[in-house]
């Protein structure tokens, strides 16, 4: 648990926070949190 806070900041800043973004490019493709929608195509968020 110690790896936690360094990880999930470095996430944030990463993944720009908060903000539902799409970044040209990403394969992550569209992103809250650090959750990406096409890994998860039926989340509702």
């Amino acid at each position: 648990m110690a790896d936690f806070a360094p990880a999930y900041e470095a996430m944030i800043r990463n993944e720009g926070g908060y903000v539902l973004h799409d970044v040209p490019g990403d394969r992550g493709g569209q992103t809250y949190a650090g959750i990406a929608r096409n890994m998860n195509p039926r989340w509702p968020g």
